[in-house]
């Protein structure tokens, strides 16, 4: 089974199971075609994967994050990353992964790969260099046909297979390298098809991955479909197995289309760093913060792997609160396989957060010194979701320590909101206490006003309702000093109330050994007893209005969520 979530989580580019293959001759491979269309920085594709039963496995989000220096070469950097969600990652198998590939500009030929997985309470690091000078490797064996010269990884050989000219009946071999195992592989396209997602249709060049010496790999029987356009997008890949067919669809793409896909090394407008090709920065975003400790907000929406928090450090204010620009979970949105044109992916001028921000908190009971849980929030990227332009926010909580002995939860929301609004138009939930699960979604008419959850049960909502995520991200553009409430619609368990945001007082709090300045405001509702659980929450006094405190009433007493930030370092 741990082979197989393997061969999921990494795009189904056949993780193999047998002892090393023989490699291709790459001093007489006549190398094929490479056309530059799918080298596009910023490029990023999201995949949801479903294997048998499961219809969300897994997702899988590959983007092009920049074009520069890499370890003294000129050089494309590839990223990826590949997680098991739900009950495969909760019941099954947990892998959470995060690849890096930088590859020749001219030949698509990686050079270096890093690779950080998080397995089983296990994380490993590991970096290797591909297609050394001759001499340095081992002797391969005779070529068979026209195929790629060089070793690929997964990532750039997804890549590289793109740009292929991938005319129908031609084929096509490489050597792919998995952990350190290197398999013989051939692509042949097989024909042309129109494919249907959960989120369109797509004319597409089906090809098929064949492994001659790895059996149990071939009769998966892989297939790609690329779109038939010049960027040969991947819309669709699946394999047999015999648990279940395994199918990777495309859930969202941004393809910028004013970005040069490449630029020889003579061109006087060639970009010499990273940074250097990245889009402008969002025109709505305060740069800095009036926080200390706390990092600027992220001014850029290309994505950078951000690193996984470490639950020991965050009590010490070790990990960040604000990570670098991270990559969106798979969500069923709508591919746009052409230049998105005027479909900006930057967020509205004015909005206090950017693509990227990342909030972590530490949850801490009454009279408990060491943290119960932790709480992380997200802002992902704009894209296309279900067919409307959106923006993407998620939240997790889970227990830890020994709190799990008392209360094993993990709950998970994404909500996806209008960027100009902040309105959603579809909520999803995930509740996981102990042995009990709760999955419910919400889709949203804010013209209409309705919601509509599961079975197609709809239920009446005032124009403007939020859910329990969006809310907190739009309250944050509120006038919080107002001496008026600020009174919106809030959905909680199916059924729309009037939550009431009051200022109460300016205070400076503690926070990380730290005095900051902070607004206090209560949060009540129009039930019989409004002000029942005594929520309160602190946001800072600077433009980003960043929620710094949550504490709530309950039967165990008094809870209280803390944003961590980062430790000063004092002169």
């Amino acid at each position: 089974m741990k082979n197989l979530l393997t061969f999921v989580a990494i795009l189904i580019l056949a993780l193999g199971l047998a002892p090393r293959a023989t490699a291709q001759d790459q001093s007489e491979v006549a190398d094929a075609p490479f056309a530059k269309a799918p080298y596009r920085v910023g490029e990023r594709l999201t995949y949801d994967i479903s294997f048998s039963s499961f219809p969300s496995a897994a997702h899988v989000e590959l983007w092009i994050a920049g074009f520069g220096t890499y370890f003294n070469r000129q050089g494309i950097q590839l990223r990826a990353h590949a997680e098991t969600t739900g009950a495969v990652n909760a019941a099954l198998f947990s892998f959470n992964s995060d690849y890096v590939a930088y590859v020749s500009p001219e030949t698509g030929q990686p050079f270096r790969t890093q690779q950080f997985r998080r397995e089983a309470g296990r994380t490993d690091d590991v970096s290797r260099e591909y297609n050394k000078p001759a001499g340095t490797e081992a002797i391969p064996s005779k070529v068979r046909e026209m195929g790629l010269a060089g070793t690929y990884d997964i990532a750039s050989a997804l890549y590289r297979l793109r740009a292929l000219p991938l005319t129908e009946g031609s084929k096509y071999n490489f050597l792919l390298n998995a952990n350190d195992i290197v398999y013989e592989t051939e692509l042949r396209v097989i024909g042309r098809e129109v494919v249907k997602t959960n989120v369109g249709s797509f004319n597409a060049l089906v090809t098929q991955l064949r492994f001659p010496r790895n059996s149990t790999a071939n009769n998966l029987k892989v297939r790609i479909y690329f779109s038939d356009d010049d960027r040969h997008v991947p819309v669709l890949l699946t394999a047999r197995h015999s648990a279940g067919e395994i199918r990777a669809e495309l859930a969202g793409s941004e393809l910028p289309g004013n970005t040069p896909a490449l630029v020889d090394a003579n061109d006087a407008e060639i970009a010499t760093s990273q940074s250097q090709v990245q889009p402008a920065p969002n025109p709505g975003a305060d740069p800095t913060s009036d926080i200390p400790g706390i990092p600027s907000m992220p001014t850029s929406p290309v994505p950078t792997a951000p690193p996984t928090p470490n639950p020991s450090k965050i009590p010490n204010g070790d990990s960040p609160n604000v990570a670098p620009p991270v990559k969106p979970k798979a969500g069923p949105m709508t591919p746009r396989l052409t230049d998105p044109g005027t479909n900006s992916t930057t967020l509205p001028a004015g909005l206090p957060f950017a693509a990227g921000e990342q909030l972590n908190f530490n949850i801490f009971l009454e009279n408990v010194a060491a943290p119960v849980g932790l709480a992380s929030f997200q802002v992902r990227s704009r894209s296309k979701y279900f067919g409307r332009d959106g923006l993407m926010l998620t939240g997790r909580a889970q227990t830890i320590g020994t709190a799990q002995t008392l209360l094993s939860a993990n709950d998970q929301i994404t909500t996806y909101v209008d960027p100009n609004t902040l309105l959603p138009f579809r909520y999803d939930m995930t509740l996981q206490e102990s042995r009990r699960k709760v999955n419910q979604s919400v889709v949203f008419d804010q013209d209409r006003g309705n919601a509509t959850i599961e079975a197609g049960v709809r239920i009446d909502i005032p124009v403007g309702t939020y859910d329990l995520l969006s809310v907190f991200y739009a309250l944050r553009s509120f006038n919080l000093k107002s001496s008026k409430p600020n009174a919106v619609s809030l959905l909680v368990n199916n059924r729309a109330r009037t939550l009431f945001i009051t200022f109460l007082k300016r205070e400076t709090i503690d926070l990380g050994g730290q005095q900051i300045p902070a607004l206090q405001l209560s949060l009540t509702t129009d039930d019989a007893q409004p002000d029942r659980n005594g929520l309160r929450l602190w946001v800072s006094e600077d433009q980003r209005r960043l929620p710094l405190r949550f504490t709530a009433g309950t039967t165990s007493g008094r809870v209280s969520a803390d944003l961590a930030i980062l430790p000063i370092v004092r002169q």
